[in-house]
């Protein structure tokens, strides 16, 4: 058995005197929607059509390959990857949702990136993406209810670098339409929530702070999707203001909660 690079997904591999069959499973109990690709394959061929996009869960072993040795004489292998990311592909975005600002403050909190920024905002995963400005040990609230599927809270490390993005802490909260939410660069320690748990509209969940990938002390906020052509992308949303609705604030102005904190 080996896992794909976030140790969450692994594909399990059968061998036989006819080939190789190999099974996708998972540790998470949530979806997990999976691209897989063949890398090499050396005196083999597909003896089933290869699923390539594929979605799979804890209680669940799905097939994805059948391969079949060509040559019995001779020696064969192959080698693949995988990339997996969370929820499913066929989930669609609930149009219709609104969203809280994810913080209890009642004071105007400025925008320091949005939409489409050129910062850090400019791929599928964040291009719908928005950043607050919030003093680190802000408490950050649930925007949506939903349920816990991943948390990270256990780095202290952060800087204006790429290279920083790995060490952001985060929480992810998946939404009843299977879109979930990333509430990332929050401080040390800074999850007030465990995996698994559901959190209602307005909970707080954690604390802001400075990691990852971070120019300053802010809350990047984005809700996104499983998606076959980029795996993951963002999606757009409406906010609940107290100026109205609001999808993506524009960078430098400042937005307002609807209700008090």
């Amino acid at each position: 058995m080996r896992c794909g690079p976030s140790n969450i997904v692994c594909i399990e591999a059968i061998e036989t005197n006819k080939g190789i069959r190999l099974y996708a499973t998972s540790r998470r109990k949530y979806p997990r929607s999976v691209r897989f690709e063949f890398t090499k394959l050396k005196n083999l061929e597909e003896a089933r059509h290869t699923k390539e996009h594929f979605v799979v869960q804890r209680s669940s072993r799905v097939r994805i390959a059948r391969l079949k040795v060509k040559d019995q004489s001779r020696s064969w292998d192959y080698d693949f990857k995988i990339r997996s990311t969370y929820g499913d592909f066929a989930v669609r975005h609930n149009r219709h949702a609104r969203y809280d600002l994810p913080f209890p403050v009642t004071a105007p909190v400025k925008v320091s990136q949005s939409c489409y920024g050129r910062f850090s905002h400019n791929r599928p995963g964040s291009k719908h993406a928005v950043d607050f400005q919030l003093e680190q040990g802000t408490p950050v609230i649930a925007a949506r209810s939903g349920v816990v599927i991943e948390l990270k809270d256990n780095s202290d490390k952060g800087g204006p670098h790429p290279k920083y993005r790995p060490h952001a802490n985060y929480i992810l909260i998946m939404h009843d339409d299977g879109t979930y939410a990333g509430y990332f660069h929050l401080k040390k320690g800074g999850s007030k929530v465990k995996r698994g748990r559901y959190v209602n509209q307005g909970e707080v969940i954690g604390y802001s702070g400075n990691t990852g990938y971070s120019s300053g002390p802010h809350l990047h906020f984005v809700v996104r999707k499983a998606s076959i052509k980029n795996l993951t992308e963002s999606v757009k949303i409406k906010f609940e203001t107290k100026d109205g609705i609001v999808s993506c604030p524009k960078p430098g102005h400042f937005v307002n909660r609807m209700y008090g904190g």
